[in-house]
């Protein structure tokens, strides 16, 4: 049979960042990070290059080194407000 040596390149992005799923939230139809800033956190919208079961890796929108929330701090608002 036939041999090759070959590299694949499966993704060569710069400057794009690998976050966890779960730090990823959509609102009104558009994806977004709450990126903490001033001691709160900021809705800061996104653009994807792919994701997988557990990443998404970003192309755009957020830096190295950025805090994110895990989970949705507006909600946790509302339901301050609710009680």
């Amino acid at each position: 049979g036939a041999r090759v040596i070959a590299t694949l390149e499966v993704e060569n992005l710069t400057k794009a960042c690998a976050i966890p799923r779960q730090a990823l939230f959509e609102k009104e139809g558009k994806q977004l990070v709450y990126r903490k800033g001033n001691g709160r956190f900021e809705p800061v919208p996104l653009e994807i290059a792919s994701s997988s079961a557990g990443r998404v890796v970003v192309s755009k929108g957020i830096s190295d080194g950025d805090q994110l929330a895990l989970v949705d701090p507006t909600a946790e608002r509302s339901r301050k407000s609710d009680g």
